[in-house]
């Protein structure tokens, strides 16, 4: 792998580089039967990141996600790591109670939720007060919230990566709690690289 950077930041490099590197036009992943590259996936993060600091995100700020896999969990998740935020990504299937809990632990600002979530976590949203705004999707009209298709379609188009250092906060996963409340594992943008180096290069020879 080599030695890590300073400063780096983990959408920077698992997103933008490809595309500074010539390979926007390549597929970065698959979702329903159609084909979302590289440059899509840059622009719907810098959209992403961009909206999210319009709402208040700060710099290791927690945003929690609750979001099935999709190109919006995609863009979501890179676009809180290339703003230097803390992406906290958590099961759909959790209670409105299993929610308060998480909210709470995590501090999040912002939550960005899945719209048959959406009742679930704001049911609990008055009992979280760092909770400034929920961000929905595949749902419009929910008072209170905002759409994340709009969101996106408003933001400025680019945005430039948080000079984040390689031992910053990246995001956070819960474990199950099936001993007790669930704990908050800790990665680091650099935990990334080094999973990408063990993993993909180690075991799968990409």
């Amino acid at each position: 792998m080599g030695s890590v950077p300073e400063h780096f930041n983990a959408a920077a490099f698992f997103v933008d580089r490809h595309v500074a590197e010539g390979r926007g036009a390549r597929t970065a992943f698959r979702f329903a039967g159609r084909a979302i590259s590289y440059g899509d996936l840059a622009a719907s993060v810098d959209g992403c990141a961009n909206s999210l600091a319009g709402l208040g995100v700060e710099i290791e700020q927690r945003v929690l996600l609750v979001l099935n896999d999709s190109p919006a969990f995609a863009a979501a998740f890179w676009g809180a790591v290339k703003l230097g935020a803390v992406a906290v990504p958590v099961n759909t299937l959790m209670t409105p109670q299993e929610y308060e809990v998480l909210l709470t632990d995590s501090r999040a600002r912002v939550a960005v939720v899945e719209a048959p979530v959406a009742g679930r976590l704001l049911a609990v949203r008055h009992r979280c007060p760092s909770l400034r705004a929920v961000v929905v999707v595949g749902g419009q009209g929910l008072p209170g919230t905002h759409d994340f298709d709009e969101l996106l379609a408003a933001a400025k188009p680019t945005c430039e990566p948080a000079l984040t250092f390689a031992d910053d906060t990246c995001y956070w996963g819960y474990t199950s709690g099936s001993t007790g409340k669930p704990k908050a594992a800790v990665h680091s943008h650099a935990h990334f690289l080094a999973a990408a180096d063990l993993v993909g290069v180690g075991v799968f020879g990409l």
